[in-house]
């Protein structure tokens, strides 16, 4: 599934756990893996007021966090090849992602689940948003489980791409698979129309048979529909996966574009603020 995957590394305990996660995938896949660490660049003044001691230490510094990082590899019996680039974190991380032709993108968010207008961060929250490649998001000291995954899923094109991956992962490593739906309707409504939710509930049943044959055709051996009523979609997503242990929640995404205009209405990216458990977001 994945050949090269790129790991986002700054040295923090978060950066190392993405590390130690991703080194265990990227060997189950046999893939190559890079390292990218960046110097922040803000040092350009810097070196303005000729203050060349303190970038020196500065870059020191990252080198020493890429040196650690590759040492880590190494004690497992893997190599890796090490990106130290200056500028903004984001942009290096995706031109380095460019050059290398890297099918995953690997770093971390903020621990602590948050809504905000940028919720896990500029930095993540830019390479999701403007990444080709699958980005796989992990807070804290999470660690990924391959035992139980979670497909996010609107029968939406982009939801499709995710199904498509989702299987492709639950049928390799033998997971069970959840296919979650949601559907909103708010309470005046119900009220009014209480019969307007059993229509909506069988429009979501049929709209979750493409995923439920994608699964069928993949061979995944354990496969669990879910359809809710919800309303926000993304916290009643999230607390079915989190209900059912999951390990993965997958969800798509669009390439370059507005994370305003993604799968499931435009929640994707609170769904990766909220989650507590590693996201895979699949890209076209």
């Amino acid at each position: 599934m994945y050949k090269r995957v790129l790991v986002a590394f700054d040295g923090s305990d978060s950066a190392h756990n993405v590390l130690e996660q991703t080194l265990v995938l990227a060997r189950s896949e046999n893939a190559a893996v890079d390292v990218v660490t960046v110097v922040p660049g803000y040092q350009g003044d810097l070196r303005l007021l000729g203050n060349t001691k303190v970038l020196d230490e500065l870059h020191a510094h990252y080198q020493a966090c890429l040196d650690s990082a590759i040492n880590m590899v190494l004690a497992r019996g893997m190599r890796a090849r090490g990106h130290l680039r200056t500028g903004e974190p984001q942009e290096e991380i995706l031109r380095v992602a460019e050059e290398i032709r890297a099918d995953l993108i690997a770093l971390g968010k903020r621990a602590q689940p948050m809504i905000a207008p940028l919720p896990i961060g500029s930095v993540a929250d830019d390479v999701i948003r403007q990444s080709d490649v699958d980005v796989l998001i992990i807070a804290g000291d999470r660690q990924i489980g391959l035992e139980r995954i979670f497909l996010a899923y609107d029968g939406t094109e982009g939801a499709d791409r995710a199904a498509r991956q989702a299987c492709a992962i639950a049928a390799r490593y033998g997971a069970h698979l959840f296919i979650g739906m949601t559907y909103e309707m708010d309470l005046e409504a119900f009220s009014l129309a209480p019969e307007l939710e059993e229509a909506l509930h069988r429009k979501a049943q049929s709209a979750i048979d493409p995923a439920l044959e994608m699964a069928r055709k993949a061979d995944v051996q354990h496969v669990t529909p879910i359809i809710r009523h919800g309303n926000p979609s993304y916290k009643t997503l999230v607390d079915e996966a989190a209900s059912q242990g999951t390990g993965l929640l997958v969800a798509g995404a669009s390439s370059r574009g507005n994370l305003s205009h993604v799968l499931l209405g435009g929640v994707a990216r609170r769904i990766v603020a909220l989650s507590a458990f590693p996201v895979l977001i699949v890209k076209e």
